[in-house]
């Protein structure tokens, strides 16, 4: 099967170290990826992931040298989460000053 590349990996990079002791960047996978549990059990080629972790995790294994460990599966909504709250935080903080500025200046005039 065919997989989408927009869908196949977060855009966030994290670091490992690599199996030759090297860190290396990995692009883990999103939750709902279509690469998640892509290749079957029986057509697997690899035991373990670059990282070491045993392949599959799930019901069978996840295309690429990356195998989503299942207790990071859902981690990709929260980094959505804390994006989103980031920006509207800083929206609030710049909104903020800019009125404090503003009356500032309407006092000196």
């Amino acid at each position: 099967s065919q997989v989408s590349s927009s869908a196949a990996v977060s855009v966030i990079a994290g670091e490992g170290e690599s199996l030759t002791g090297h860190r290396t960047q990995v692009h883990a996978l999103l939750p709902g990826s279509q690469a998640i549990n892509a290749i079957p059990e029986n057509e697997c080629a690899v035991d373990t992931d670059q990282y070491d972790y045993a392949r599959p995790q799930g019901k069978s294994c996840d295309i690429g040298a990356y195998e989503l460990q299942q207790d990071n599966a859902g981690i990709g909504k929260y980094i959505v989460y804390i994006v989103l709250f980031m920006g509207i935080l800083i929206i609030i903080v710049a909104s903020s000053i800019l009125f404090l500025f503003r009356n500032r200046l309407r006092n000196i005039e």
